[in-house]
């Protein structure tokens, strides 16, 4: 499996071709991101808000931000955000649901490396380190599988990699074609304070 790192967002195409397990599409720093970012991270609080909706809706992202952030201008940056990157996943995959979670982070949230049993999901980290990962020719997948330890499972002279901060990162899951379990990955540890965004598609039968 390859991965791709790219600065064109019409190369997320690429994530259909069977061996490319991650595309992750980076941007240049956004002021009106990252005054967002401040203020909300600002109380040292963790905050998730989480909701599911149609993907073309533009008017929810503002609703939920706005009544679970009480800060009228971080949640117009973030749901303008949202609903961009919503755009973007319903012309990429035809999803017509969506679910979206923000959350703040002062502690990995998920510590282990893992693999999500979805389709696929995007990560995009606003504020803080990107999400680790490890290359699928560089995973040990028997010390994955050993759910009794918490060795990284790293083959031997491999190593760990991050995704970039406010990179758009499609990863694919278990779940998106069989023979390939999903990328691993984890939360950074001793990262310090985050603000994550993450999207996963909803595909109706």
């Amino acid at each position: 499996m390859q991965y791709l790192l790219s600065d064109q967002v019409s190369d997320l195409t690429k994530i259909y071709s069977k061996d490319i397990e991650l595309v992750s599409i980076s941007r240049s720093k956004s002021e009106e991101l990252s005054s967002a970012a401040k203020q909300i991270l600002r109380p040292k609080m963790n905050t998730e808000v989480k909701w599911q909706q149609r993907t073309k809706d533009q008017d929810l992202p503002t609703r939920r931000l706005s009544e679970s952030l009480k800060n009228d201008k971080a949640a117009i940056a973030l749901a303008k955000e949202i609903s961009s990157t919503n755009e973007i996943l319903y012309d990429l995959l035809g999803c017509n649901e969506i679910e979206v979670r923000l959350t703040t982070l002062s502690a990995p949230m998920c510590p282990k490396f893992h693999a999500d049993a979805v389709v696929c999901r995007l990560l995009t980290t606003i504020s803080g380190i990107g999400t680790e990962w490890i290359r699928e020719e560089d995973v040990d997948r028997r010390i994955l599988d050993d759910l009794e330890h918490d060795e990284e499972p790293l083959k031997t002279a491999k190593g760990i990699r991050h995704l970039e901060p406010l990179a758009l990162s499609l990863l694919k899951g278990g779940m998106w074609q069989q023979g390939f379990g999903g990328v691993v990955h984890r939360s950074p540890h001793d990262a310090g304070m985050r603000l994550l965004l993450s999207y996963d598609p909803i595909f109706s039968n």
